[in-house]
């Protein structure tokens, strides 16, 4: 099979363990030193493992591949897996606090587990940061509340509609390579808990007006991805269903059809408008970030936070530097969104050759409707291209 050029994002294919360069002098030991394994090997990924074969499955085909041209059988049960580790930890959560021996010994010395299973994913079922707060002031504010409560619906709504990642751009396309193994079990658990982190130490009261402000964001964004994606997946299996009686579309002349009406004539990857937009309020609860923690008796002004053990936290001399950290998740997104929309721009050209620019010359925004538009620029490098055939 002949194997046409191959394109990198993000500045290549990423860099090796050194000790891969030598493979006369490598060794397991030295290998393990320069990558995350867990310090008790495989045998962490027991539960998990043993969760996904023994639970029961969803069963879905995948895209068919193009060596074979058959598709690939995929068992689902992230949700109800997720759902038996929450149940016991939730009931004892509630009989023991947070002096469950759960959260004393996720938040140990140094935040090391040495637990691949609770280091990579505290994120996704444990939130650490919920009870890290609890412990440090003795109550719950209503911005962890707020951002524990919406991280919380967007992972575990994920899981359940977890089949529908046979669709997804990552999981057609994509190969397992740097990017994906590195954003998926370094990168997300790291953003999608800084916020949390960060107020587990110094806390933000929101009010009912800034609740209110923050859910509406949350709803709007989840509810044009969600809507614009359930069009697209009637669309793409049903052309002819009552729905889209009125709606434009354009023929292709690979036989399929082009939606060019209702969200999708309103931008080309409008899903990725609302995606963008359930991420800010994983970010704005923190506030205008930055603290600096003073010793027991110090004197402090204004907006200090006193811990159980007399510590204060005052905005200080960080006020502001903060949100380079805790606003970087909305920001990085937006950023990765945008690239994922050239990717697959370029991929629909390979795909529709020509019918692709007619569809772009009729639906003209890319992401938000009325900015970045298609270009000649779009044409020109879409004429380097053999169309798909």
């Amino acid at each position: 099979m002949a194997v046409g050029n191959v394109e990198y994002d993000f500045g290549g294919p990423g860099c090796p363990a050194p000790a891969l360069l030598s493979p006369r002098s490598l060794t397991w030991a030295s290998l393990k030193r320069q990558i995350p394994w867990p310090e008790d090997g495989i045998r962490g990924f027991a539960s998990c493992l043993a969760l996904f074969r023994l639970l029961p499955a969803k069963e879905v085909l995948g895209t068919k591949l193009r060596e074979s041209g058959k598709p690939l059988r995929y068992r689902f049960n992230a949700f109800s897996s997720s759902v038996v580790q929450l149940v016991p930890c939730a009931f004892s959560t509630y009989l023991y606090g947070s002096n469950f021996f759960l959260w004393t010994w996720i938040l140990a010395s140094g935040g090391h587990t040495g637990s691949v299973i609770y280091d990579v994913k505290t994120w996704l079922a444990m939130r650490p940061g919920l009870t890290g707060w609890h412990r440090a002031y003795g109550f719950l504010s209503d911005s962890m509340v707020f951002l524990v409560a919406v991280q919380a619906y967007y992972v575990l709504e994920g899981q359940y509609a977890e089949q529908g990642i046979v669709g997804m751009m990552d999981f057609k396309t994509d190969g397992l390579g740097f990017m994906l193994t590195f954003g998926d079990i370094v990168w997300v658990p790291f953003l999608y808990s800084t916020q949390c982190r960060y107020l587990a130490m110094y806390p933000v009261h929101m009010g009912p007006f800034g609740l209110a402000a923050m859910g509406i964001v949350f709803t709007v964004g989840l509810y044009i991805l969600r809507t614009s994606n359930a069009r697209e997946i009637l669309f793409r299996e049903d052309p002819d269903h009552p729905a889209f009686n009125n709606m434009p579309y354009l023929q292709t002349r690979r036989g399929t059809r082009l939606l060019t009406g209702g969200w999708w004539g309103r931008a080309r990857h409008v899903n990725y408008l609302g995606d963008w937009l359930q991420s800010l309020p994983f970010c704005l609860p923190t506030g205008i970030t930055g603290y600096v923690i003073l010793p027991a008796g110090a004197a402090t002004g204004a907006g200090a936070a006193m811990m159980l053990d007399g510590r204060q936290v005052v905005p200080g001399g960080a006020a502001g530097w903060g949100i380079l950290v805790t606003h970087f998740y909305s920001a990085w997104f937006g950023l990765l969104l945008v690239n994922r929309e050239r990717r697959d721009d370029r991929a629909c050209v390979e795909k529709y050759g020509e019918d692709w620019l007619e569809y772009k010359r009729t639906v003209r925004w890319r992401i938000l409707p009325g900015i970045t538009r298609w270009n000649k620029l779009d044409r020109a490098s879409a004429s380097c291209r053999r169309p798909y055939e």
